[in-house]
């Protein structure tokens, strides 16, 4: 018992003394899922047929699934009411940071599948799995991010 003490103690202090300055930690944050974002935004314009670029499709899976590992450490740090950036990232984000991280956690899980059915048949494979991670932001975003 006490060496788990001790240990959560350490995880605690080398987790402090590496925060990020508040403005710092926003502006990664936001770097994170505004690739995620733009990412997804284009797949889904292929998915939709409104872009010719079929060929893309799979590298756009790729990158959402690999900016969506860094998620759950990007926003790790409560900086609500910290800073001077602008962020809509909502207080709930920390206050229910269970629930939160389980949705972060839902986004790569779900993000992975698409980058895997993307790689084997492109668009039209990942079409109904694009989908389901378009409703795992919509509900974080719902909840968590204000308009």
């Amino acid at each position: 018992m006490l060496k788990t003490i001790i240990f959560g103690a350490s995880i605690m202090t080398v987790a402090t003394a590496y925060a990020a300055a508040p403005d710092d930690a926003i502006l990664y944050r936001q770097d994170v899922m505004h690739t995620i974002g733009a990412n997804a935004h284009a797949m889904n314009l292929i998915a939709e047929g409104q872009i010719p670029y079929s060929a893309a499709f799979a590298t756009h899976a790729n990158l959402v699934a690999s900016a969506a590992t860094l998620a759950v450490d990007a926003f790790r740090q409560n900086t609500h009411g910290q800073g001077k950036e602008k962020t809509t990232a909502k207080a709930e984000v920390w206050q229910d940071w269970a629930k939160f991280e389980e949705g972060l956690k839902l986004l790569e899980e779900r993000a992975k599948t698409v980058a895997t059915l993307a790689a084997s048949g492109g668009a039209a494979a990942a079409k109904g799995a694009l989908g389901e991670l378009f409703k795992t932001c919509k509900g974080c975003h719902d909840d968590y991010r204000t308009k």
